[in-house]
Formats: C-alpha cells, structure tokens, sequence
C-alpha cells in the first residue's frame, strides 16, 4: 500500500500538482473541468443543482482563459492598490 508521501510525490497533471504544470497546461486543465462538470450538469433534471453546476464550469472557463492569457495583459489588467499611506496623501492633491 502507498503512503500519502508517495502520492504526493507522484502528484502532477493528473492530481492537484496544478500550480507546477504551464500556464497553457493549467488552462487546459481548467477546460477540462469544465467541460466534465457541464456533462455532469447536463445529465440533472432541470433545477437549482443543475443551475449551480452550470456556473462552476462556466467560472472555470474563466479562470482558464485568465490562466491562458499571456502574462503582461495579465497583470496590466488588474489595478494596483496603493497603501494607506499613498492612497491619503494621493487624496490631499
């Protein structure tokens, strides 16, 4: 029997080991989800569950296509916070 330190190990693109796989591999994996979660949400009666699982693929197809985009647009995209500091004396201007 194989310890939780061997299946650690072993983890990669199969398990959790998402983080060390590219940015191209994790968007792909992020798709595939989705698309199995869609599957699953397909075959439920028409409903609450099935609205729920529809929206987790769909925020998976987001969270791949963030993934997917290069780094630069990335992070051009999102706004800096400034600290306190910055943001009061920003303010006396």
């Amino acid at each position: 029997m194989a310890s939780e330190a061997d299946a650690s190990r072993r983890t990669g693109s199969e398990g959790h080991g998402a983080t060390s796989l590219s940015r191209r591999a994790r968007a792909k994996h992020y798709r595939h989800y989705a698309a199995e979660i869609r599957a699953i949400a397909e075959a439920k009666p028409p409903g609450a569950i099935r609205r729920q699982l529809l929206t987790l693929a769909g925020q998976y197809d987001v969270l791949a296509r963030m993934v997917g985009q290069p780094r630069s647009r990335h992070a051009a995209s999102r706004k800096r916070k400034l600290p306190r500091r910055e943001r009061a004396a920003a303010a006396t201007l």
